[in-house]
């Protein structure tokens, strides 16, 4: 509730529980309740930051097309420590962008997917599922294309990070 009414983040039904482990996480340690700016803080930290290029998987550059049917998805990866031009086709955007990740050897599935719009802004939470682990991510931007792609790269090095 304070995330949405403050920062304009509703949260999908499915995230909320594990959003709330968080949180209560890092209010045990500090003994105080969270302020919607620690809430926004925290969730940027928590599913923000790894679509933003901080993580094993990253994106550096990338363009995409598509007629409707048929989408392909061009882009600059770096894996670990390897980099390289991948190419992925699909029936969306999305599903381009995971066939490149597995052209770079990450084996993504899609379990849940949804956006919303904020003013200016799109938000967009992605949970997917990399070697058997599943994760939750989120991406913002004036782009809803670009938060998509950040909340898919979110969750991917969320998963990667997994214990």
């Amino acid at each position: 509730y304070l995330l949405a009414t403050h920062h304009g983040v509703d949260l999908p039904a499915r995230m909320r529980p594990e959003f709330a482990r968080v949180v209560q996480e890092a209010t045990d340690d500090s003994g105080q309740e969270a302020t919607p700016k620690d809430l926004y803080e925290l969730f940027g930290s928590t599913y923000l930051e790894p679509g933003r290029g901080a993580g094993h998987v990253s994106l550096s550059a990338w363009s995409t097309d598509g007629d409707g049917q048929a989408h392909r998805f061009v882009c600059t990866l770096h894996v670990g420590d390897r980099t390289g031009d991948f190419e992925g086709r699909g029936g969306g955007t999305l599903s381009a962008f995971v066939d490149a990740l597995a052209a770079a050897g990450v084996a993504v599935d899609i379990v849940d997917f949804t956006e919303d719009t904020h003013g200016e802004e799109a938000t967009a939470y992605t949970q997917c599922r990399v070697d058997g682990v599943t994760a939750w991510g989120a991406g913002r931007d004036s782009s809803p294309l670009t938060a998509s792609v950040q909340a898919v790269l979110a969750a991917v090095n969320r998963a990667v990070a997994a214990p």
